[in-house]
């Protein structure tokens, strides 16, 4: 009797509990389906394809060292699992639990009416800490600490004899993808995701906590675990377990010069929480992917797209320094550091005016970490569409001063500028002297603000506004730190 693993976004043969169990009811057959669906008209994008090859291969050699061989097939899953039922006696499919979007939650509906035609039970494990079917989040957080500090599985090693065809991987032009290697974009695979938490713990993290906000420091301080996170190459258990052991050593190491190290793992773990935090509210709330998740800002900017703002800002031409370089670094190597990216949002959101929905996609697009359950409820969030949060209108002149003050990111991703000095390198604009063909301000900054905070605030001001808030902060907002001041009519107008 076979039992086959699914693998999706969990590649990975440590603490793996779906493949664990599946080891452990008999003859594994291990599988990743490379389904065209998911590469043909979607947020995915070449990159992705890379990183996701290289993350197959690792995984393909560590099941060879415990006995088994990774198999591929090309295809719909539906048709390739009705095939293998017909061929095999199988008694179970085992995966691991996905907070998948729309697309990866039909599929599965598929494959499980599938499993049922055929009487295969189909078995998804936990994992990433997300409760399927929460009924509240007031005891989330404690179930949370209570399986990230849980038993991390492994698979038992055991020789297979089975025999199964294997497709071969596809090249990325099979998808329509681009076949040439982008050298900047971070590679895939365990043993890659081991070397960034070892080199994170050891040297790179202990200024994390005062270095992760700007894109100067952010992109060596930073852990760039978090594409690992969304391909399943590492588990957030094992990371999280990890950084525990490392808080427990500087616990008992008094010495002033860990106070740095104690801060910044400090906040890393507590971000490991968060990243579970809104995969839970995706989760909950799948619809988040194409409407916005308070209904009293439906139609708030639908009906005010400009395509020629929008272009500007994915073009990293809006005229904004730090916007600008911010879009270009990111289009390059497929990671900003999170403020950058909350300032993207927002200003697309505040100052351009943009509908959430079409910038979220393309930046999926660009995020080698796109991960659908962190992805759009932060999206949201940061466009005010969420009734639950502050209104965050990041202010980009001030986030360039505070961010890269010597301009030093700014002039290595916009070669316009490279010559400009430190006095207009924030705001190019009132140079008389500028050269290079960097654009004007897209928008009046100061106008463009205030005009946005106006609509906000008299969209929050309207009856039953907050009756809904408080709907949606009792079934997501976070119980660890919840605050009065985000159930209020017009919470503070916070200018970042």
């Amino acid at each position: 009797m076979v039992n086959i693993f699914w693998f999706k976004r969990d590649l990975r043969v440590h603490d793996n509990l779906g493949l664990s169990l599946a080891g452990r009811a008999g003859q594994l057959l291990p599988l990743y389906i490379f389904d065209p669906e998911q590469w043909v008209g979607r947020p995915y994008s070449a990159r992705h394809y890379q990183f996701l090859c290289d993350s197959v291969e690792d995984l393909k050699v560590s099941l060879l060292e415990q006995g088994h061989s990774l198999v591929f097939r090309v295809g719909n899953p539906t048709s390739i699992f009705s095939s293998l039922f017909q061929e095999f006696d199988v008694g179970g499919l085992w995966a691991s639990q996905e907070v998948g979007d729309h697309w990866a939650r039909e599929r599965d509906r598929r494959v499980i009416e599938c499993c049922l035609s055929y009487g295969v039970r189909f078995e998804q494990a936990p994992q990433n800490g997300v409760t399927q079917r929460l009924s509240n989040r007031d005891t989330w957080s404690k179930r949370w600490h209570n399986f990230m500090l849980g038993d991390v599985v492994t698979l038992n090693a055991q020789q297979s004899g089975l025999q199964v065809r294997s497709d071969a991987r596809p090249c990325p032009s099979h998808f329509g993808l681009s076949s040439d290697h982008n050298p900047n974009i971070q590679r895939g695979g365990r043993a890659r995701a081991l070397e960034l938490l070892g080199s994170f713990k050891k040297t790179r993290g202990q200024y994390y906590s005062r270095e992760m906000s700007s894109p100067v420091t952010a992109f060596e301080s930073c852990s760039r675990l978090s594409p690992h996170f969304a391909f399943g190459t590492v588990s957030v258990r094992e990371v999280f377990q990890n950084i525990q052991r490392k808080r427990n050593q500087l616990r008992e190491d008094k010495s002033s010069s860990n106070a740095s190290w104690a801060r910044s793992m400090s906040s890393f773990a507590s971000r490991l929480r968060w990243h579970c935090h809104f995969m839970q509210k995706f989760n909950d709330e799948p619809r988040m992917e194409f409407e916005s998740l308070h209904r009293g800002t439906f139609g708030l900017r639908e009906e005010d797209f400009d395509e020629v703002f929008f272009e500007a800002w994915k073009q990293g031409r809006t005229g904004f320094p730090l916007v600008d370089a911010a879009m270009r670094a990111l289009k390059a190597t497929g990671w900003i550091n999170f403020r950058m990216r909350a300032m993207l949002i927002s200003f697309a959101s505040y100052h351009l005016w943009l509908h959430w929905v079409r910038p979220a996609e393309y930046l999926a697009s660009l995020f080698t970490d796109f991960e659908p359950g962190i992805h759009y409820p932060q999206v949201q969030m940061q466009a005010g569409t969420t009734g639950i949060n502050a209104i965050r209108i990041y202010s980009p002149t001030k986030q360039a001063r505070d961010q890269d003050p010597e301009g030093v990111f700014i002039r290595e991703w916009i070669p316009e500028l490279c010559s400009t000095p430190k006095s207009f390198i924030h705001t190019p604009w009132i140079n008389p002297k500028l050269e290079g063909g960097y654009p004007s301000p897209i928008v009046e900054e100061s106008n463009a603000r205030k005009a946005a905070a106006g609509k906000m605030y008299a969209l929050r001001n309207n009856t039953g506004f907050a009756k809904e808030s408080k709907g949606i902060f009792k079934k997501h907002g976070s119980r660890v730190r919840a605050r009065k001041n985000v159930l209020i009519k017009s919470p503070q107008l916070e200018l970042l």
